[in-house]
């Protein structure tokens, strides 16, 4: 999967990235996707997942919620898709 669909031409982005919501280990197809889906600020969730802010945006328990890339997950913890496929929930 490449991320979310071009609004004019429907076709994928080949730009966007999978991001991961890590409290709820939910992984959306592009931040964008899940901006929208979580009600966040799109800018301030890619700022969290590149490390500038600690968290963006609030749960039903009013907990902060910590995003990061999927591949820099991957990286920083040394695994393949393989073997967290059935760690995160699609969403989108």
């Amino acid at each position: 999967r490449t991320g979310d669909k071009h609004p004019l031409y429907g076709i994928p982005s080949v730009m966007s990235k999978k991001v991961i919501c890590l409290n709820t280990n939910e992984l959306f197809s592009s931040a964008t996707m899940a901006s929208k889906i979580k009600n966040v600020n799109l800018s301030k969730l890619c700022m969290n997942c590149r490390g500038e802010r600690k968290s963006c945006g609030k749960d039903e328990n009013n907990n902060s919620l910590h995003w990061e890339y999927y591949n820099d997950y991957l990286k920083k913890n040394n695994t393949t898709e393989e073997q967290v496929k059935h760690k995160f929930i699609f969403v989108a």
